[in-house]
């Protein structure tokens, strides 16, 4: 069998003194190997296993160096990875016996690796310990994030923009629950009122009786001339009655019960609240019939 790790595999198969003398552990390994009881030798498939992994190994070498130096071109990567394998084409070209290629390795590669990573470890561990003796470095420190001004204070509501009814309807045209009823006062110089409001929540006696009459006595007292924000607040006789200013009170409005008034020409929009909102209360309804055991009466 041979074993992935060239120098365990030999020293496990062949013992110590045996695999010390050996140069190409790898070869010798796929010479115990046989197939079945006639096919042995195999010798050969070391030459697989060698040129698998050498081009294995090449080929990470090629992605990674890519990867550490982050070149995003493909023009860029092509022309470095063509540098490299011509590097690696001119290094190979030149033939060393087996003798010099060890010595090489044992008086330089193998000492400058050593030494690099020792020094290395040693200057990690003095910034490390420097660095718990001062406190974190300030490229290091997490900086607490200011709020800025605008988010600081509360955000106003965006403001209100209605030029026509057509504006409201666009910003409730989802909702299928609201609806616009429009209607013309005055005989001189008539205006256009649209009420709206959300089925369910509002009172409907209320907006047949109050709201109808209420808008009638008003125009009465206005039958002409141009209206003004104050005569309405001072003469429209409806509860509540309040300016509608925002998105966010148009939306509460709605939905909570009131009911808008949209003077048409004018852009005015006001509530009044004539909500009739489905309450329930806590206790059991008698249509839930509830089967108790003989514990829960105790």
């Amino acid at each position: 069998m041979a074993y992935p790790w060239p120098l365990i595999g030999s020293i496990t198969e062949f013992g110590l003194l045996e695999a010390s003398r050996q140069k190409y552990p790898a070869f010798e390994q796929w010479g115990l190997v046989t197939l079945g009881r006639f096919i042995e030798h195999l010798d050969f498939l070391s030459i697989y296993q060698w040129l698998t992994g050498a081009f294995i190994r090449v080929s990470f070498l090629l992605f990674l160096s890519l990867e550490v130096l982050s070149i995003k071109k493909p023009l860029n990567k092509t022309i470095l990875l063509i540098a490299y394998s011509v590097m690696l084409i001119v290094s190979n070209s030149f033939s060393f016996s087996d003798v010099i290629l060890y010595y090489i390795i044992k008086t330089i590669v193998l000492p400058v690796t050593f030494w690099f990573f020792l020094a290395f470890s040693i200057l990690l561990s003095i910034f490390v310990l420097i660095v718990k003796k001062g406190g974190p470095h300030p490229m290091f420190k997490k900086t607490k994030k200011q709020p800025s001004k605008q988010n600081s204070k509360i955000e106003k509501s965006e403001h209100l923009i209605i030029k026509s009814e057509n504006d409201i309807k666009e910003i409730f045209h989802n909702s299928e629950d609201v609806f616009f009823q429009s209607n013309l006062y005055r005989d001189e110089s008539p205006i256009k009122i649209t009420l709206i409001g959300c089925d369910g929540l509002i009172d409907t006696e209320l907006l047949n009786n109050l709201v109808f009459e209420g808008l009638s006595l008003f125009f009465e007292k206005h039958p002409r001339g141009a209206l003004k924000i104050d005569d309405i607040k001072d003469s429209l006789h409806l509860p509540h009655l309040a300016d509608v200013n925002t998105k966010e009170e148009l939306f509460a409005d709605i939905y909570s019960g009131k009911l808008l008034i949209y003077f048409e020409g004018y852009n005015y929009l006001v509530s009044t609240n004539i909500a009739n909102r489905p309450q329930r209360t806590p206790e059991e309804t008698t249509t839930e019939v509830t089967i108790k055991g003989p514990r829960d009466n105790s």
